[in-house]
């Protein structure tokens, strides 16, 4: 029987039947010493599990060992039960069995960015492409491991090549669509999701990252017009009911405003964020009360938010809680010490409050973070005149 040649597990494209073994796992095979020696961070994690296998000898039907098939359905039922760890250690065995498939190291790649480790993902995913280069989906899911890393000309080049492979994979357009808008590219990522709604007009995703590139633009119309068919769609979206708040916000639709933000806040009763901006809304309409009770449970969910004891330290101000609005403000500053709003509303309290020096310090340290704040400097002259008598 003829030798079979195989790959170096480092993928230095070399091919041989004469490779060195790995002495831990005896799985892995290398071309000469110095790519086993560059591989092993990568193949280290891979050769205990395989290491650890052997000792328990794991077998399938039968007593005999797991096959590389079953490994590979072995990993899916852990990805479709959200076990990610789990997939990711019986892929590493289809890879370690099966070094030549791409199938195998392109759902290594899926697992390892579920896990969190991007680096190692993108390392499958180029593997997979190496032995596969025209298989759209692998580019796809490199574009998005790129996404998540910030490699953002990356990912673009990926989707674009996914695109290249396969012009109606709407997911791609999509992605690419969102990375171009990241890049400041609105025309492009505005056509490019307006191409993945015309091959998939009933995904919801794209209509709200239509909706959230047309808000960018100023096409304020266009984005509550996207938004709503994103909610016709799938009526369960907290964060395009909240989205869709904002844009009504601008266009000053305080009713529609308040309403977007309460559906977002019944589908997902811990969105803080939700809450700020609901608080935001109600005081806008005058009721400072509801705003007041919206930004308290926004700090009962994320104590650490900024901007909500900002916010609710605003509304105690003009309830003339002054004591509460002076509390709050300074625990916003504590939390973010360059919120200029926070600084500035702080000052107002504390020139009310009487405390001329504390206002004098807030109203100084305004100017300090933006030098043209006019009426920053108005209140600081002010003072001095009232401190002259």
């Amino acid at each position: 029987m003829a030798a079979v040649n195989l790959p170096c597990a480092a993928g230095c494209g070399t091919f041989s039947s004469k490779l060195l073994q790995c002495s831990g796992c005896h799985m892995a095979r290398y071309c000469g010493t110095e790519c086993q020696k560059r591989h092993w961070k990568q193949h280290k994690k891979e050769c205990a599990l395989l290491k650890e296998e052997r000792k328990k000898g794991a077998k399938g039907e039968g007593g005999a060992p797991l096959s590389a098939a079953a490994r590979g359905r072995r990993g899916d039922r852990y990805m479709a039960k959200r076990k990610w760890a789990k997939a990711e250690a019986e892929y590493r065995h289809w890879v370690a069995l099966c070094p030549t498939n791409p199938a195998a190291h392109a759902d290594l790649g899926n697992a390892l960015t579920r896990t969190g480790d991007l680096d190692g993902a993108i390392a499958s995913y180029n593997r997979a492409m190496s032995l596969d280069p025209n298989h759209a989906t692998v580019h796809y899911d490199l574009g998005t491991a790129l996404t998540e890393k910030g490699d953002l000309g990356g990912a673009i080049a990926s989707y674009n090549r996914a695109i290249s492979l396969d012009p109606n994979h709407a997911g791609a357009h999509s992605n690419l669509g969102v990375a171009l808008m990241e890049k400041g590219d609105l025309d492009g990522a505005i056509a490019s999701h307006n191409r993945s709604i015309s091959i998939d007009p009933d995904n919801s995703q794209a209509y709200s990252n239509l909706g959230a590139a047309q808000e960018e633009k100023g096409d304020l119309d266009g984005a509550i017009a996207s938004f709503n068919r994103s909610i016709s769609i799938n009526p369960k979206q907290a964060i395009v009911h909240y989205n869709l708040g904002i844009v009504l916000e601008k266009k000053g639709d305080l009713d529609g405003t308040i309403a977007s933000y309460n559906r977002s806040i019944s589908i997902d009763p811990n969105y803080a964020s939700a809450h700020v901006n609901l608080g935001i809304a109600l005081g806008n309409k005058g009721d400072m009360d509801g705003a007041i009770a919206s930004f308290n449970r926004a700090i009962s969910l994320d104590p650490n938010d900024a901007n909500a004891h900002g916010t609710l330290g605003t509304a105690l101000q003009m309830k003339w809680d002054l004591d509460g609005a002076i509390a709050s403000l300074q625990r916003a500053i504590s939390i973010d010490p360059n919120l200029i709003k926070a600084h500035y509303n702080l000052g107002l309290a504390m020139k009310k409050k009487g405390d001329l020096d504390g206002a004098i310090a807030s109203f100084q340290r305004v100017i300090a973070l933006n030098s043209s704040d006019t009426d920053a400097r108005q209140h600081l002259e002010n003072l001095a005149m009232l401190k002259r008598g």
